[in-house]
């Protein structure tokens, strides 16, 4: 008998002492802390790696155009083809700039300086690179030797900037050209970078184009214009 008395008394809460451990709301109210702690964080790593990719995209433009120009300094003045030639699935890139430079003439020893880190394919593809304009000194002439030729400031004459080809046998990836001027249809420029392009002109320096700027017809060549807009990929 004095056993049970002791056993239900032990059982029993003394005054004074709390129950250990949380309550349903109070666990509830921590989780929902860390998972706000959680966003935040990753918000803040993923907007670091997107400077961080925006970085790397200027520093490989300008290292581009260093290898543009020393091409152009040894062929008297004319650019690396990028010829728009077809090929058994359509527009091939076999004289693309990219690997007038890195495959037949090796003035890119670096491949991974010739595509934008924030798009696909994030490594180096033959063809899937920024995108320039179409200069073929065969059939398709169209700003084939400098700016100074062409008769344009050589400020607001676009050699590469970031581009997409949004349909066809590889879309949604890089691509060695954009459409302008009667040329290309899905071969777009990619405002990627906040609703802008990182865009490589002439003169050398490296800027961040948006809409506004592709539309005004300031910079050259012009972008094509098709269906009520133009030739800028997201649409709007």
């Amino acid at each position: 008998m004095r056993n049970s008395q002791r056993c239900q008394n032990s059982d029993r809460v003394r005054p004074g002492r709390r129950q250990s451990g949380f309550t349903l709301l109070q666990l509830l109210v921590v989780i929902g802390i860390i998972a706000v702690l959680a966003a935040l964080l990753l918000g803040s790593l993923s907007s670091a790696r997107e400077k961080g990719r925006k970085a790397t995209c200027i520093n490989n433009l300008r290292e581009c155009y260093i290898a543009e120009v020393a091409y152009v300094q040894d062929f008297d003045g004319y650019l690396p083809p990028n010829e728009y030639v077809w090929g058994p699935y359509g527009v091939c890139p076999e004289r693309s700039w990219d690997r007038m430079l890195i495959q037949r003439s090796n003035y890119i020893s670096d491949p991974q300086i010739t595509y934008c880190p924030s798009a696909a394919p994030e490594r180096y593809e033959p063809g899937h690179v920024y995108g320039s304009f179409i200069r073929n000194p065969t059939h398709y002439a169209t700003f084939d030797r400098t700016t100074i030729d062409a008769g344009a400031s050589p400020e607001n004459v676009i050699l590469l900037v970031d581009s997409v080809r949004v349909s066809g046998s590889h879309p949604f990836k890089q691509i060695w050209f954009f459409a302008h001027e009667g040329f290309g249809c899905w071969q777009r420029v990619h405002v990627r970078h906040k609703n802008a392009a990182q865009t490589l002109l002439f003169d050398g320096h490296v800027d961040l184009l948006r809409r506004g700027d592709f539309a005004s017809g300031t910079y050259k060549p012009q972008l094509e214009f098709a269906w009520g807009h133009l030739y800028i990929w997201p649409n709007e």
